[in-house]
Order: C-alpha cells, then sequence, then structure tokens
C-alpha cells in the first residue's frame, strides 16, 4: 500500500496541561482534522484506531490529523478553551509553525500555506471546549473561523453526570482512581458540566445569537449519539442537525472507530 502519511508525531509536550499529536500528509494537506478528547481522556487514545484507519482511505489523503490534549480532569473550562482557542488559530493563521517543525528541512510546507477545511472531531467534554473556543474566535471576527466544521460525538453540551464520568476513566486509570478517591480532589467541571450550569447556559444564548447573525459554522455539522449513553444527555443542542444514534454503543465506545464499527470514520470523511 502507498505510504500517504508520515508516522505520528508530538506537536506540544507539556502534559498534563496541554499535549499534541500530528500525523501529517505526505503531500502538502489542503484541509486538517483536529480530535478533542474529553473528561480524562488521552489525545489518541480517546479515538481507537483513527490513526491507523484514516491514513488507508483514499478521503484523507490531502489531509493532516492532530489529536490535541488537554488537562480533562483538574481544568477549568473556560481556561481550556482558551487555550484550545490558540492552538486552532494556529491551525487557521499560520499551520506551518505548527507542523513543519515535525518535518523534514525538504518537506517543510510553503509560507503561504493554510487550511481550506477544518473540522474538529470533539467527544463528550471535548465537544464543548471546542465550541466554546470557535464562539470566542467568532466574537474576535477572525474570518478564517467560518472554515471550520465540528463533527461531535456524545456531546456534553446539554449536561453531563461527572460521577459517572468519573467512573468510566477510573476503571481505565488505576492512578486515577486513587486520585479521585481523595478528599482533596474537587474538578471545577462537576459544576460547569451539570445541566444547569452559567457555562453551558452562556454558550447556548451566545451560539444563537451568533447563529441569528450568520454565523452557521457554530452549528455541528454532524453528531452522534449512543444508545446505551448514561454520562451526557442526549437531548440535542438548539439548532444541530438531528443525532445519529449509534446502536449498541455506549459513551466511551461511541467515537472508537474499528475495521468493524466505521461510524465515527464515515462522520469525519463526510464533513471533509
Amino acid at each position: 500500500m502507498e505510504q500517504t502519511h508520515r508516522t505520528i508525531r508530538r506537536l506540544i509536550g507539556r502534559r498534563p496541561d496541554s499535549d499534541a499529536f500530528v500525523i501529517p500528509s505526505v503531500v502538502t494537506a489542503s484541509k486538517a482534522v483536529i480530535f478533542v478528547h474529553g473528561y480524562g481522556g488521552d489525545p489518541a487514545k480517546t479515538w481507537a484506531e483513527f490513526h491507523g484507519l484514516a491514513p488507508t482511505s483514499p478521503d484523507f489523503v490531502n489531509v493532516d490529523l492532530y489529536f490535541y490534549g488537554y488537562d480533562g480532569l483538574r481544568s477549568e473550562l473556560t481556561a481550556s478553551a482558551g487555550l484550545f482557542r490558540g492552538f486552532l488559530r494556529r491551525l487557521g493563521t499560520a499551520p506551518g509553525t505548527l507542523i513543519n517543525q515535525t518535518l523534514p528541512q525538504l518537506l517543510r510546507r510553503p509560507s503561504d500555506f493554510e487550511y481550506t477545511k477544518i473540522v474538529i472531531a470533539g467527544h463528550s467534554l471535548g465537544a464543548v471546549l471546542a465550541r466554546r473556543a470557535l464562539v470566542d474566535l467568532t466574537k474576535s471576527g477572525e474570518s478564517w473561523v467560518s472554515r471550520v466544521s465540528l463533527a461531535l460525538f456524545a456531546p456534553a453540551h446539554m449536561g453531563a453526570t461527572i460521577s459517572e464520568l468519573a467512573k468510566i476513566v477510573s476503571s481505565a486509570n488505576a492512578i486515577f482512581a486513587i486520585f479521585t478517591a481523595s478528599a482533596k480532589f474537587k474538578s471545577p467541571l462537576i459544576s460547569q458540566l451539570s445541566p444547569n450550569s452559567a457555562e453551558l447556559a452562556l454558550l447556548r444564548a451566545e451560539v444563537s445569537e451568533l447563529t441569528r447573525r450568520g454565523n452557521a459554522h457554530l452549528l455541528a455539522e454532524k453528531v452522534v449519539i449512543a444508545q446505551f449513553e448514561n454520562v451526557v444527555s442526549n437531548v440535542g443542542f438548539p439548532g444541530d442537525p438531528d443525532a445519529y444514534p449509534v446502536e449498541g454503543h455506549d459513551h466511551k465506545t461511541v467515537c472508537k472507530p474499528t475495521r468493524s464499527y466505521s461510524v465515527p470514520l464515515d462522520i469525519v470523511r463526510a464533513c471533509l
């Protein structure tokens, strides 16, 4: 099989505050996908086999694949969205400053290189963080944000039960289980992701006002929800399209493509 992408490379490595990887296309890509994990997730593991399956699809040949990580346990929502906003701005205005650090000198992208389309694939909390960042960029008048699309998997915009999220993370992370058992553990997300939180209400209000002015990119292009969902509310975010319900999957697996489960890959592909 002809090589379409280079190996995964680290872009940022200040864990747990921020972490990012990229799988560059071997050609000068015209599009990018940014994968943003959820509460306590991992920039690559949350998305299972995306890093192996996407490069084998002809639809991703000219697509650079980014995996963005952040401190999804202790972080405050608005601050994390602000950090992601900075990363997203670099992709939208000067992507060469990011990706060229991973490429050999002779293969680096030109100084005027830019993406014609950027798709953000957000899971759970990551969907909220991504839309918050996109709203703030839109409010600041940055015209390039109209090239961004949202593909959301089990989004937490309408509220989440953090205790259930913690169980999922704890089951896969023994250190986190010990950490959360401590009385010292206080996550601001417990209140920020509650269904009646001020942060979620403000986000809905701002999206409603901005889309009324014509900023349709703030609405999701695709939404996927799980049949066996017990973490987030499956009630739709106002203005988003009807969600695609996936039979037999839960909050954790709905965003993880495998060779026998192609829905996440197909959803992202449809947004390119």
